[in-house]
């Protein structure tokens, strides 16, 4: 199952809450992910392009690169299979942790520390 619609929002809330806040997030599926779908996908969820980059890749393998070698998150060789994490990062590239996307636990533990980081 697809869980960007299910984290993107997440995403989105995020950042109206956090005006400092910027977002990353990384299409691993270059094949179904035409910059067309792309563009569709931006208007649908009201994606600001100036504070929530969406990364293309050309390949899976340079998209898994990114994901483990930037953010320390697995992609598998099937581009519906992959991580339900959002990754904090401060501006220095330091991770300061991993929250599962569809969790509302663990995206309220993400606020409470943003809230404490950018005060």
């Amino acid at each position: 199952p697809d869980v960007c619609p299910i984290v993107t929002p997440q995403i989105q809330t995020l950042l109206k809450s956090f005006p400092d806040l910027h977002a990353v997030s990384l299409s691993i599926d270059p094949t179904n992910d035409s910059f067309e779908k792309l563009s569709e996908y931006k208007s649908k969820y009201q994606i600001d392009e100036n504070r929530h980059k969406i990364i293309r890749t050309e390949s899976l393998p340079e998209a898994q690169t990114i994901a483990t070698k930037g953010f320390g998150i697995g992609v598998t060789d099937n581009p519906t299979q992959h991580s339900l994490s959002i990754a904090l990062v401060a501006k220095n590239g330091e991770i300061l942790g991993y929250f599962r996307g569809t969790e509302p636990e663990k995206i309220e533990k993400l606020k409470q520390l943003l809230t404490q980081l950018l005060k």
